[in-house]
């Protein structure tokens, strides 16, 4: 059903009720009026308050339909706010301008809100996104996803796979590197997109999908150390930012990272 035939029926609806407490209204003052003598003759044997068991029974009717009816309008009213919010919430792939900039804090257990990351977009093209992170080369996904950085590599990072929608689902397979010691291995990653909610980060409050992975990683470091376990990792996509504003990782080896947005400048 379209939104706007939707809307019309619970008008159509609440309009129903109006009328129809005010016409139950006037028959019952009508006929409260019309059987006042009996009323009187009869207020010792079958009285409620001065009116007759069948008047107040035709009052106590017509409540609880006008409650029903009622409730049938909220309903209606809930299900159309929920089904507008729906088509609110869905979001493209983002259009990603040469000089974009984004700040960001990273921490491990203190929060700080100290700018220590910065993605600037130098190149836009139909292979892909590169930029710089603190001077040094970055490489980009179109959708955003990091395929090398000063700290890793990915041979198919899809932590972000628009369009985004609440409910979506995906999994994807990668083979990981991380530079800072030179370790290696493969990843399979379940990804969910679980909400669409407000979040607040040093640079401001989104609206942003919420997004959680579960990533079962296995690799062998240069020494041969074997590496095995799970990262679980959520994180919130805010259109208005072109970004992943926030994301809170477990990683086994590494312990818990959080990466929020300080401050960003998008080019029109």
């Amino acid at each position: 059903m379209k939104l706007r035939t939707f809307m019309a029926r619970i008008a159509a609806a609440d309009c129903f009720v109006t009328r129809y407490r005010g016409t139950a209204s006037n028959r019952l003052t009508s006929r409260l009026s019309g059987t006042g003598r009996g009323v009187a003759a009869h207020q010792g044997a079958n009285s409620l308050g001065g009116a007759s068991v069948d008047d107040a029974m035709a009052r106590a009717w017509w409540n609880v339909s006008f409650v029903v009816c009622r409730s049938l309008v909220a309903t209606l009213t809930a299900l159309t706010l929920f089904a507008a919010s729906a088509i609110a919430q869905q979001a493209d792939r983002p259009d990603v301008r040469v000089g974009d900039e984004w700040q960001f804090a990273v921490y491990y257990t203190v929060a700080s809100g100290t700018p220590n990351r910065t993605w600037v977009i130098t190149s836009v093209a139909a292979a892909g996104v590169e930029g710089t992170e603190n001077g040094e080369p970055l490489r980009l996904t179109r959708e955003l996803n990091v395929i090398e950085s000063p700290r890793e590599k990915s041979s198919n990072p899809r932590l972000l796979a628009f369009p985004l929608e609440v409910g979506k689902r995906w999994q994807y397979v990668n083979d990981w590197l991380f530079k800072p010691k030179g370790s290696q291995g493969k990843s399979v990653v379940d990804v969910a997109v679980v909400g669409y909610e407000k979040i607040t980060v040093p640079a401001g409050e989104f609206e942003a999908f919420k997004l959680t992975s579960k990533e079962t990683l296995s690799g062998r470091s240069p020494i041969g150390s074997q590496y095995a376990g799970e990262t679980i990792r959520t994180y919130w996509y805010a259109p208005a930012a072109r970004a992943i504003v926030k994301s809170v990782s477990h990683n086994p080896y590494l312990g818990p990272t959080t990466v929020e947005l300080v401050t960003f400048q998008l080019r029109p």
